[in-house]
């Protein structure tokens, strides 16, 4: 399962590391996930990459439907943006525990 964590607090070690996909700095106040690196050592443990939660996530199909964008903060229930102008919680994509 994917989880997509709460909005980044700005004291958060992650705000101004580079998303693993688009390479913009992340920043207080958004969405992420991890997602699986390829292993770089022979026996090295699972190893995870940070990434904005949309570059990640966009275009996935889930079983409320396709993502167009995750919203940043934790202002809104609905935090997934679907094809066709609906929205979704994160329980309802699969996205959360």
């Amino acid at each position: 399962m994917i989880r997509v964590f709460p909005a980044l607090k700005a004291d958060d070690p992650n705000v101004g590391e580079p998303c693993s996909l688009c390479g913009f700095a992340i920043r207080a106040g958004q969405r992420v996930v991890l997602i699986p690196k390829p292993e770089t050592q022979e026996g090295s443990s699972c190893q995870a990459a940070l990434s904005h939660a949309t570059c990640a996530l966009s275009g996935m199909k889930t079983p409320a439907g396709v993502i167009e964008r995750i919203k940043d903060g934790d202002a809104s229930p609905y935090a997934v943006c679907l094809a066709g102008g609906r929205q979704a919680g994160l329980q309802e994509c699969g996205l959360s525990d």
